[in-house]
């Protein structure tokens, strides 16, 4: 399409703020761009999804913004909020999230117009800032464009369970060198057993509450940068939530010391 054609459908859009009867719309869109598309590893993104995210969230609802042409939802672009901890002071940071077009609309700056729009509502509701976790899409445009920075990186520690679906996920063509048998080999990788010290005890959780609370309160002054993990928050990120999570809690003589989700 040329530069005249792409002017007139823009012309065409409409630009909207996020409402409960916009999800299937939303969740068509984001799925859709999916389809055929392994690299995305989109999680669910039904319309339950987006109610969960958008409008249940403890921390308040999310601003969001739409392109719509005819009655095609085409472009979105959303910022979650979030309570966090940030030097010893509570504050309200936004997590950008959801940003999709349609690939027959891109190129016509519909997302940067959503995303304008939804920086604008959010600095104008209290929110400090924002975040994103990006994709390799989406870095540059943040690290580029919106002048997104980087002043630390986190850590992340992992257990291999299972060897075999990790090598098959990330080096297929090794996996499929190495045959079945030597596949199954992996599956019998030397783990160490752990056990619990004397007095502490693992109990499964249905759902977080005061003891939580209690919890958090006691390691809250040590984090420079988190999450404010309460029951409020812990309840709606894993027991509200659409997907399935198991919930450990760790005590010591009966006190809840540490949470375990998977």
């Amino acid at each position: 399409m040329d530069e005249a054609g792409k002017a007139r459908l823009v012309g065409e859009i409409e630009f909207n703020a996020f409402s409960a009867n916009d999800l299937d719309g939303i969740s068509r869109l984001i799925t859709t761009m999916s389809d055929g598309d392994a690299g995305l590893h989109l999680r669910d993104k039904s319309p339950a999804y987006y109610r969960w995210m958008y409008f249940d969230n403890p921390a308040g609802s999310a601003f969001g913004c739409y392109a719509k042409h005819g009655d095609r939802i085409v472009s979105s672009f959303a910022v979650a909020p979030k309570l966090m901890v940030m030097g010893g002071r509570t504050c309200r940071i936004g997590k950008t999230m959801d940003m999709f077009t349609d690939p027959d609309y891109q190129g016509m700056g519909l997302i940067k117009k959503c995303a304008e729009r939804v920086f604008a509502e959010a600095r104008a509701n209290g929110v400090d800032g924002w975040y994103v976790t990006p994709s390799v899409n989406s870095y540059p445009i943040f690290k580029g464009k919106w002048g997104y920075q980087e002043p630390f990186e986190l850590i992340f520690r992992a257990r291999l369970l299972d060897p075999r679906a990790v090598l098959a996920a990330v080096s297929p063509g090794i996996a499929a060198r190495l045959g079945p048998d030597k596949m199954n080999r992996l599956s019998r990788w030397p783990r160490r057993q752990l056990e619990l010290p004397r007095g502490w005890a693992a109990r499964e959780l249905n759902r977080f509450g005061a003891e939580t609370d209690a919890l958090w309160d006691a390691v809250a002054s040590g984090h420079q940068l988190a999450v404010v993990r309460d029951a409020a928050y812990l309840n709606w990120r894993y027991v509200d939530n659409p997907d399935h999570y198991t919930i450990w809690a760790l005590q010591y003589l009966g006190a809840v010391r540490g949470i375990v989700v998977g």
